[in-house]
């Protein structure tokens, strides 16, 4: 793509040059021309033209460099599970001490991941209606906010909403294949589990009774669902660069427990925390992921990461996993050694 564009733009930038003989090599170089060969005078409006493309090819690969999202298919989503409300902790009373609340005409953006939590934590980040953006590449959670989405777009109250919502996960979805079965157990291919249902579903009533309707509604209207990883080269930059367009530069990050969760995958938790790095959002939320014997790994504690502090080695320290990293290498130079 990059050989294909700089072709392009060098074709374009010959035409500014006065012989047709004349022109940039692939080197960027001019060739010289014999003296006894007649020069021609170019037309101005041919040079003008040339150097119109010219600014717009340029304008062009630095728009899709600084703002070019490329969305993944949906064969290439990831199979992973969502629950409405997720396993993460709570914010404890300290933690809900140094989180920002905004005033309502304040611009603020959260770039958050899965379900509804997210919008749980655009209602205690504002007074008013943050641009949320879910980066995920899960196929479950795209198809779950793009019903959820299309269900509060006509619905006139919460009771409305949750109606629909619970009859949309506890029928047979066949038009979605397995895409949902772990709102009742991640394990199970069977969607309706009576016992977690009802305990989501109270975590969403008490949700709309904390914030109200109207401020959950114009979040969810308004959010943004991008399908890619959070490893994607440049993802979150991208992300930063297109908000400041519409003057946001209050950002927040939401992972969760992703980083801990690709721990095993060195190379792609390195990836995310880079891509953080880069963001520098004011806080970013961080969960760890704990074994428990039987249950398998779930999140156990919430961390709160502020700007500045966004240092892939001193966040791995924070979520305790550097030790995990070290162990990786070095069972790495024995097997190499």
């Amino acid at each position: 793509m990059k050989k294909k564009f700089e072709t392009k733009l060098r074709n374009t930038f010959n035409g500014l040059f006065s012989s047709s003989n004349q022109s940039i090599d692939t080197k960027g170089k001019t060739p010289g021309s014999s003296s006894d060969e007649k020069r021609k005078r170019p037309d101005s409006n041919d040079k003008i033209d040339s150097i119109t493309k010219a600014q717009a090819l340029t304008r062009g690969f630095l728009a899709r460099k600084n703002y070019g999202i490329q969305q993944l298919s949906q064969k290439e989503l990831q199979l992973y599970p969502i629950l409405i409300k997720g396993n993460d902790p709570e914010l404890s009373k300290e933690q809900e001490k140094e989180l920002p609340r905004h005033i309502k005409k304040e611009k603020i953006a959260l770039i958050g991941t899965s379900g509804m939590r997210s919008v749980e934590l655009a209602c205690q980040l504002s007074e008013g209606a943050p641009k949320l953006i879910v980066l995920d590449n899960s196929v479950q959670v795209t198809l779950f906010w793009r019903k959820v989405k299309e269900i509060i777009h006509h619905v006139k109250n919460e009771k409305e909403f949750l109606n629909e919502l619970e009859a949309y996960i506890s029928k047979d979805c066949k038009e979605l294949d397995l895409s949902l079965y772990p709102f009742g157990n991640r394990f199970s291919k069977k969607l309706n589990n009576p016992n977690h249902t009802l305990k989501e579903f109270n975590y969403l009533e008490k949700l709309f009774k904390s914030y109200g309707f109207e401020q959950i509604k114009a979040i969810i209207s308004n959010m943004s669902i991008i399908k890619q990883s959070w490893s994607e080269k440049d993802i979150l930059v991208k992300i930063k660069n297109i908000l400041a367009r519409h003057d946001i530069t209050t950002i927040y990050a939401y992972p969760s427990n992703i980083v801990a969760y690709m721990n095993d995958d060195i190379e792609e938790a390195e990836k995310i925390l880079e891509n953080i790095k880069k963001l520098n959002p004011e806080i970013a939320i961080h969960t760890d992921s704990v074994y428990f014997s039987g249950e398998g790994n779930r999140p156990e504690n919430l961390y709160l990461v502020p700007k500045n502090k966004h240092n892939p080695s001193d966040v791995r320290k924070v979520l305790k996993i550097e030790n995990i990293l070290e162990c990786q290498s070095l069972k790495s130079e024995f097997l190499n050694g």
